[in-house]
């Protein structure tokens, strides 16, 4: 089981991003999430996650999970869930909140490889999350804090739902 989760909430064709305030990835956009608490499925993190970064009550979909190297030893890994947001429901933004900053960005810029704002990895495995059926396994290797290769592999999860 992985310690984190993390979840990208569209609507429309934008993506509800947070500007970090803290480490890791600190001033970087990336999507919202955290730590797995004791005791605590990843489902139900993924919820209680998006409820106090966002304030929104809404379904996150498992859709793979992201792992990671850095300087050739294992680092680590996250859950990675996608969520949908009706266009009629109303989410000002920017909001700030003990996280950073969150705001709409259109897909187009998140995906953009000149934006040199947005968490490395988020570009490469974006785009799986929203238009495949299938869930991947999305390895990601850093040498510091650079990205230098990507893998994905599919990925079938033996999760205990909660």
């Amino acid at each position: 089981m992985f310690a984190y989760t993390l979840c990208f909430i569209r609507r429309d064709n934008h993506i509800l991003m947070l500007n970090r305030a803290k480490a890791p990835w600190q001033g970087m956009w990336n999507g919202i999430g955290g730590k797995i608490d004791p005791g605590e499925s990843p489902d139900t993190s993924m919820k209680r996650e998006i409820a106090e970064e966002a304030g929104l009550n809404i379904e996150p979909v498992l859709r793979g999970c992201v792992t990671w190297n850095v300087d050739h030893a294992r680092y680590g890994g996250m859950y990675v869930y996608t969520a949908e947001l009706d266009i009629d429901i109303p989410y000002i933004t920017p909001k700030k909140n003990d996280e950073g900053i969150l705001d709409w960005k259109p897909i187009s810029w998140v995906l953009d490889p000149e934006n040199l704002g947005i968490v490395s990895n988020i570009p490469k495995f974006l785009p799986a999350l929203f238009e495949e059926q299938r869930m991947y396994e999305h390895h990601c290797v850093y040498r510091g804090n650079r990205l230098v290769d990507y893998v994905r592999k599919q990925w079938a999860p033996n999760l205990i739902k909660g």
